[in-house]
């Protein structure tokens, strides 16, 4: 199994960041909190991810969801978490997609 993982480093996304992938598609563009985020994201996927866990697993996956187009960066103000996050794609990029 190490070996496999080792050889095959294009590593799939799983099926929490595939649909955030799909929500921003959608959504395109947002700012604010961390926990209203997860709430649209749970309401659009029909599911209940908690915000901690939605957030983990961003940052584990954030370089392959920039390769999808989705970006995001955290930070906070006045004591509260808040995030901005946003899908792009330049036609570079999805066409390189499409031909794949």
């Amino acid at each position: 199994m190490i070996g496999d993982s080792m050889e095959n480093r294009e590593m799939l996304l799983p099926k929490e960041m595939e649909l955030l992938v799909e929500f921003m598609k959608v959504q395109k563009k947002y700012s604010g909190s961390n926990t209203e985020f997860c709430e649209r994201y749970n309401e659009y996927a029909g599911q209940a991810v908690s915000a901690r866990g939605l957030k983990r697993l961003m940052n584990l996956w954030e370089y392959r969801l920039a390769d999808f187009g989705v970006r995001f960066r955290s930070h906070r103000s006045n004591g509260a978490r808040l995030l901005e996050i946003e899908y792009s794609f330049s036609a570079g990029d999805e066409s390189a997609v499409g031909d794949g």
